[in-house]
This record gives structure tokens, sequence and C-alpha cells, in this order.
């Protein structure tokens, strides 16, 4: 502790001062509010959020991870969005945008690489609807209650715009993979070298099948034993801890 802090003998502050402390905080608190969901800005972050694409992988599991990543995206996107809905449950608009993202996570959901233009298409209303919620932001005679929902907009938009990214490129690329090779080898690990892979989590391999000469990143090979069940001979199958097609499974903490 400092001899400031034990300091008694400051002089207190005069309701003036005080007045003028208290306007400051509050300009300073609404130019976070109006920066946080400023469009140009927003659009801006969702241009860096776009995953680099020098090497796509059109390996068959490949093609059926990536549709598992967007999933997670939308599986964080509807956390936020009832994070919001839990807050302003009276607002129409976040309602609009509540709906658009669960139809998306519907869509992402079922695990078919037939969906994937339609689910651009919603990923398009949805980014486009969050995008509507920022340029007309709810006034709540609250700046710490308007900021915090900024913040929670504006995660939702980022969220949004790296899934629609991840989907429209998946797009472009599956027709340059048979239907046919990636519906019957798609979640066959068995034998293949993972060990340069970064899926940040064992659950975006759930229901991907592995031996013992598949070889894992070092952050994930003690998952993959943990969270599997045998299937045959030296053969396991990767179970889910928490389904990312189940919303409600997952704690909403706001």
């Amino acid at each position: 502790m400092t001899t400031l802090d034990c300091d008694d003998t400051a002089e207190p502050m005069t309701d003036e001062e005080l007045d003028h402390l208290l306007d400051s905080a509050s300009a300073t608190l609404s130019k976070r509010v109006k920066s946080s969901t400023n469009v140009n800005i927003l659009l801006t972050n969702l241009l860096d959020v776009r995953p680099e694409k020098l090497t796509p992988e059109l390996t068959p599991f490949m093609v059926h991870v990536r549709l598992r990543q967007i999933i997670a995206d939308l599986y964080r996107a509807t956390i936020l969005t009832n994070c919001l809905a839990k807050i302003i449950p009276t607002s129409e608009q976040l309602g609009s945008v509540s709906k658009a993202v669960s139809a998306a996570f519907d869509k992402a959901s079922s695990d078919d690489l037939d969906e994937v233009a339609d689910l651009v298409r919603l990923l398009n209303v949805a980014t486009a609807r969050a995008l509507a919620a920022a340029m007309s932001p709810i006034a709540t005679n609250d700046l710490l209650l308007e900021a915090y929902l900024s913040t929670l907009i504006g995660a939702l938009i980022s969220t949004l715009g790296r899934g629609l990214a991840r989907a429209s490129d998946l797009a472009i690329d599956l027709p340059r993979i048979s239907e046919d090779a990636y519906e019957s080898t798609a979640r066959d690990l068995c034998g293949a070298d993972l060990s340069n892979h970064d899926f940040g989590s064992i659950q975006i391999l759930y229901d991907f099948v592995w031996d013992d000469q598949t070889k894992w990143p070092a952050a994930l090979a003690s998952q993959a034993k943990k969270n599997s069940v045998p299937t045959g001979e030296g053969t396991y199958r990767i179970r889910s801890i928490t389904p990312l097609c189940n919303i409600n499974s997952a704690a909403v903490v706001c």
C-alpha cells in the first residue's frame, strides 16, 4: 500500500468537480458506444476476420471439418443472440436477428454439404440483420448497458462474418471434389497424418473414426483418446461431449 493510499488528508471533491468528472466519464462512454456500433468500423472488422485461404484443403475429411467450423461459429452466434434476447426481450429488431441466426444454425446443423449454398444465403440474411441492428442501437438511458449491448452486437457481427466467409469459400470449393469421395470417406481418419492441422478442439471431429496409425497434433492426442469409444479392433469413434447441434446443452452466461 502506498502513502497515497493511506492519505486521509486529501481535500474532498466539490460538487462542481464531481459533476465535471461524471460529465467527462459520460462523454467518454458515449464515444465508446458510438465507435463500437459504427458500421464502417464493423464492416472493416468483417474483412479482417476473413480466414486466410493460401492453400485450401479439399481432402474429403477436411471439407467436413470446414463445415463443422461454420457450425461452431453459428453456435457462438446463437449464444450471443440468446444473451441479447435476455437483456432486451421486447426488441423486435433483435428478435429478427435471433430468428435469422437460428435458421442458419439449423441449416448448418444438418451437417450436410449439399446444403452449403442455402447456408450462405441464410448467413447473408443473418449478417445483414445484425448490421442493421448495429446501425440502429437501442437507447436505454443506461450508458453502461448500451456499451455492453454494442459489444455483444459487435462480437455477433464478427462471428457471423467469419462464418459467412468460411461458408462462401466452401461453396466455391465443393464442386472441385467429387461427391462420391466426400460421402464415402468423409469421416475416416484411419492412417491419416493430422500432425500439422490445427482443429482447435477435438469436438470439431465428433463422429469421425480413427485408428492407432492416425497421427494427431500434440495438443489433441490425449483428447482424442479420452473422448473416443472403440468401434472395432484398433479403431475408435470420437464421441460428442457437448453436441454443436444442440444449443440447449450449452450454458448461456450473459
